[in-house]
């Protein structure tokens, strides 16, 4: 017989000076489910003491169900973990979700778009997303998330306006940033023959982080705007980059970063070293690029000089 007697106080002292209260709280459900027996004596006292016939006889809890119990005890513990675990898996993915549809959400306000409605649900989503969520609540989440994140890709795919220069003699040229930098890059890089899908072929990785196919110029920049922030550039040292070398410099030269990520202690401080040199005229990403484009055993072959490095073309 598998009958323990030990006292209430010594259950108590057990377990760690656990209230009487709640002791006896947990003794209940634990005999309501029917995993331990109540064997109670006359006076209602846990004792043991030998018989005539020479067995002892005791009074307590008996614990036979739970030896009787236990492959399906161990079978719903290792199911319950499982299940916390999928839950911890599923949260964590959310909180990126979450945390990458902001970022983008944020950037494209920075760009002059109207994104407070779907900013102001990223929030609340977020703030819903306690540390410990019920499974109905992240499926609820989810749902919601999964339309948000609709509306952003529905709101991406719309044509953004075309800022027009001013001279007729002119072709105007649309940018995410205001400055000038952009027409500087096209002329520096005028006769060096560099192609979208040569920083694509020397940045793989890069695409990865992309939502969409990577098409234009424009793409790759909106694309580093998104990205700089995993690689843990500060605000401050992205638009330093962009104001030293300009948007779409800064953009190919994080996504040649991004490809060498495991071998850049700093990011931040490597970009900002690189801008203080775009400022003295005495980098440029191209290099990079070309480095990258040999170690992954394309060779010297860049293209013809036809193909100019344009933010109107890919």
């Amino acid at each position: 017989m598998l009958v323990v007697f030990p006292s209430n106080r010594s259950l108590s002292e057990r377990a760690h000076g656990m209230a009487e209260s709640t002791l006896r709280r947990h003794l209940t459900a634990l005999i309501d489910a029917g995993l331990i027996i109540r064997r109670d004596s006359a006076n209602g006292k846990r004792y043991s003491r030998k018989a005539v016939n020479g067995r002892s006889v005791a009074f307590g809890f008996d614990l036979r169900p739970l030896l009787v119990m236990s492959e399906e005890i161990a079978a719903a513990a290792e199911a319950t973990r499982e299940r916390v675990l999928q839950l911890r898996i599923k949260r964590e993915e959310l909180v990126i979700r979450l945390r990458d549809t902001r970022k983008i959400l944020e950037w494209e306000q920075t760009q002059g778009l109207d994104r407070s409605c779907p900013l102001d649900l990223c929030v609340q989503l977020q703030t819903r997303l306690r540390r410990k969520p019920s499974p109905t609540l992240l499926e609820e989440i989810e749902s919601d998330l999964e339309m948000l994140e609709a509306g952003v890709r529905a709101a991406r795919k719309q044509p953004t306006p075309v800022k027009l220069d001013g001279n007729d003699g002119q072709n105007g040229r649309h940018y995410q940033s205001s400055k000038t930098d952009l027409k500087e890059s096209e002329e520096g890089y005028e006769d060096e023959n560099l192609t979208l899908d040569q920083v694509l072929r020397a940045a793989p990785e890069v695409k990865n982080y992309a939502s969409e196919d990577i098409h234009t110029w424009h793409d790759l920049v909106r694309l580093a705007w998104f990205v700089y922030p995993m690689l843990g550039i500060t605000a401050e040292g992205w638009r330093y980059a962009c104001d030293a070398m300009g948007d779409l410099h800064a953009a190919i030269t994080v996504a040649c970063m991004l490809e060498r990520a495991g071998s850049i202690a700093n990011p931040g401080a490597y970009l900002r070293k690189l801008s203080q040199k775009a400022r003295m005229a005495s980098f440029t990403p191209l290099p990079m690029t070309f480095a990258l484009l040999r170690t992954n055993g394309e060779g010297a072959c860049f293209g013809s000089r036809k193909s100019r490095f344009s933010i109107g073309s890919s």
